[in-house]
C-alpha cells in the first residue's frame, strides 16, 4: 500500500487473498485498488491500453514519486510471482526482480 498525495488516495496493488484464490494454483492477486479517503470508497484502477499490468504479485515493495503539484507515480518491484514452467504448463511461484511504474492520472 502507499499514499498519493495529489489524489488524497491509497493505491493497493496485487497482494494474497487465499480464500478467494482457493480455485487457483496461486493465492497471489493482480488487480490495483485506489481507496479515496474523502468519500471511503473502493475504486478499481483501470488500465491505458499500452500499459504493463502486473500479474499475480506479492510480497513486493511499492513507493510512490510525487512532485506535489502536477503527477504522481507508483513504483512497484520485486516479491513472488507466478509464471508457467517449461515441463507441463504448470505454473510455480518465483522470486521476481520485476519493476512496474503506474502513473495515476
Amino acid at each position: 500500500m502507499s499514499y498519493l498525495p495529489l489524489n488524497q488516495c491509497l493505491i493497493i496493488a496485487g497482494g494474497r487473498n487465499d480464500e478467494e484464490c482457493k480455485n487457483l494454483n496461486t493465492p497471489f492477486l493482480d488487480d490495483v485498488y485506489l481507496f479515496l479517503l474523502d468519500q471511503k470508497a473502493w475504486l478499481p484502477v483501470k488500465y491505458t491500453p499500452l500499459s504493463q499490468r502486473i500479474y499475480r504479485l506479492g510480497h513486493h515493495t511499492m513507493c510512490t514519486l510525487s512532485d506535489d503539484q502536477t503527477y504522481e507515480k507508483v513504483i512497484i518491484f520485486g516479491g513472488l510471482t507466478y509464471s508457467a514452467t517449461q515441463e507441463g504448463g504448470r505454473e510455480m511461484s518465483h522470486l521476481s526482480n520485476d519493476m512496474y511504474v503506474l502513473e495515476i492520472r
